[in-house]
């Protein structure tokens, strides 16, 4: 609260224990990661202990000390989405997939914890080389449905510069879903592999930048929002 006005802070991260941020690196050294350990059979998500480390007290804990910080600081409320370093579009297919899969279960279990303070948007398993983002859909679906407010977007997801411009078909799949639920889209840059900011300390976040921008100036001189009268960006 500020002044008498509640604040809205719309671009926060998900947080959690240690344990959240090292889940997928089993499945970089395997190959292979299992199902999120926070899906369970009916669709839905709740806290299951996976050695203390995900424990529903070890979320809590981490989400507590995220809410402590907003108060500090006056913020009421806060729109939570993955982080962008972390999702890792480079990855192989499979594995992206859960790593989308927890990474989503994660920010659901945030805001369960604290449903006054957070709001969420989910990540997607955008593939770069794919025909276009069908696949992405029944993972949006599926978080909408469970109350997720909006969904992030890579420009770049795997941060080689393959994926098409944001105004290109390639992207319409999740555009028609995100119309039909009302949904914005948080465009956000993640990954950044190019090889010319490669010894630039922090890249990722000049690629952030830049790919924001590039992002902003495809969409305002195309004819998306003609073709897509009601999508919310």
């Amino acid at each position: 609260m500020f002044k008498g006005t509640q604040v809205l802070d719309v671009h926060g991260h998900v947080s959690g224990p240690p344990a959240v941020n090292s889940w997928i690196d089993m499945g970089f050294a395997s190959g292979h990661v299992g199902p999120s350990p926070f899906r369970i059979g009916d669709g839905k998500s709740g806290p299951r202990a996976d050695g203390g480390n995900l424990s529903d007290e070890a979320m809590l804990a981490a989400n507590q000390r995220h809410a402590d910080f907003m108060t500090d600081r006056n913020i009421d409320v806060q729109v939570i989405g993955p982080r962008p370093f972390r999702m890792m579009g480079w990855m192989p297919r499979h594995l992206l997939q859960r790593w989308c899969e927890f990474t989503n279960d994660t920010i659901h279990h945030q805001t369960q914890n604290f449903p006054d303070r957070f709001l969420s948007t989910t990540m997607l398993p955008q593939i770069a080389e794919a025909q276009d983002l069908s696949n992405c859909v029944p993972e949006l679906e599926f978080n909408l449905k469970r109350g997720f407010v909006g969904t992030y977007l890579s420009p770049d997801p795997d941060g080689r510069h393959n994926s098409p411009g944001m105004h290109e078909p390639y992207w319409y799949p999740v555009y028609e879903k995100m119309q039909e639920y009302n949904v914005p889209a948080f465009i956000h840059g993640t990954n950044c592999l190019d090889p010319r900011i490669a010894h630039i300390p922090g890249n990722y976040q000049v690629g952030f930048v830049v790919e924001t921008f590039l992002a902003a100036r495809i969409l305002a001189y195309s004819d998306l929002f003609e073709k897509f009268p009601k999508l919310r960006i």
